[in-house]
Formats: structure tokens, sequence, C-alpha cells
């Protein structure tokens, strides 16, 4: 493992150059990671939100479908209800 070069060396002209271009290369990778995790940050909360609609979408159907299976068999017992009345 190399060492970082003290701040307090002297180094050639063409070294410097190459120094801070190298770290200005690295603040931009740093940056554009930084970027990358954002949006894929965002994208997880999106796919949550979206999963999250879909589940609720699915209770509301499920819902929907045992009220009316509820109905439906209401009015079926009122049905038989009915004919026992009129047999009687």
């Amino acid at each position: 493992v190399k060492k970082p070069v003290p701040d307090n060396v002297i180094l050639p002209a063409a070294l410097k150059s190459d120094a801070a271009a190298a770290a200005r290369a690295a603040e931009e990778a740093a940056e554009a990671a930084a970027a990358e995790a954002e949006a894929a940050a965002a994208g997880a909360a999106e796919a949550e939100q979206a999963a999250l609609d879909a589940a609720e979408a699915r209770a509301a159907k499920l819902d929907k479908v045992a009220e009316a299976e509820a109905a439906e068999a209401g009015t079926a017992d009122s049905r038989k209800a009915e004919r026992k009345d009129g047999e009687e």
C-alpha cells in the first residue's frame, strides 16, 4: 500500500498538474457515483410505491369480489326463503 504524498513535498510542475488532474477526475467520479446512487434510490422508491399501489388495488379488488359474493349469497338466501314461503 502506497502512502499518500505529504503536502509539503516539492514536486516538479508536471507531477503537480498530473496530481491535480487525478484529484479532479476522482472528484468527478465521486460526484457521478453519488448521482447514480441518488437515481437508484429514487428508482427504488418509485418501484416501492408502485408495489404498494398494486397491493392496494389487489386488496380493493378482493374486497369488491367478497362484497359481490356476499351480496349474491344474500340474494340466493332470500330467494330460497321466498320459495319456502311460496311452498307453504
